[in-house]
């Protein structure tokens, strides 16, 4: 706290600094690099969670992105409640600073399974991304049993009609919430195709009146 004084900050908590930026219009980047540097120093856990929720802004984009990468890592201790906490901010907001120059470190993070459930937002993180394994990497999360449902609902918000084979045997799943989600991406998966028909159809009529434009001509 005495760093974020002298830098101009009058908080009692770190919390604070994202509700004087959102209500009083006060610039928070002054903080983030103080903040970037006593992430990794912390040991309290709600703490962790509180600077890392702040280094959630776009202007961190792609800066933040190893020290949150370093703080997802960090051990949870099964015996403590609040250990995972700083592990899921850290995971929210990597889907905000992370860009393409990191897809490779979080998709090795989201396809292990050990870091469970906390995962969700680097799949949907990885989904924003525009990366040539996007995908992949998703459909690869089809076969985790915590991630399938993230990966059903990016795959059909991309509009990867290509892996729509993949999507449908979740149809069959005694889960109706699944299901509907699984109709859901399916239906968006349909239009996409539908979409993309359509682009082509016209590019070929583009083509096809150029050509004969230039026939004409000569």
């Amino acid at each position: 706290m005495a760093e974020l004084r002298e830098a101009g900050f009058e908080l009692d908590f770190i919390g604070q600094l994202r509700e004087q930026a959102r209500y009083w219009g006060v610039d928070p980047r002054p903080a983030f690099p103080i903040l970037m540097k006593w992430l990794p120093k912390m040991s309290w856990p709600p703490l962790r969670s509180d600077i890392a929720r702040t280094l959630s802004h776009k202007s961190l984009k792609p800066v933040a992105a190893p020290v949150l990468i370093a703080e997802f890592k960090r051990e949870v201790d099964p015996t403590v409640k609040s250990s995972g906490l700083s592990r899921e901010a850290a995971a929210i907001a990597l889907e905000v600073v992370a860009d393409e120059s990191f897809f490779d470190q979080i998709a090795e993070l989201a396809l292990a399974p050990s870091y469970g459930e906390l995962r969700e937002p680097l799949v949907d993180a990885l989904a924003k991304m525009k990366h040539p394994r996007r995908a992949e990497v998703l459909e690869a999360l089809l076969d985790d049993e915590h991630m399938c449902w993230a990966a059903i609902d990016n795959i059909g918000k991309k509009g990867f009609y290509e892996l729509r084979d993949k999507v449908k045997p979740f149809l069959q799943t005694e889960d109706k919430r699944l299901r509907k989600l699984v109709e859901k991406s399916l239906e968006r998966l349909d239009k996409a195709e539908a979409k993309a028909a359509e682009k082509a159809r016209k590019a070929a009529e583009r083509k096809a009146r150029k050509t004969r434009s230039g026939q004409a001509a000569s």
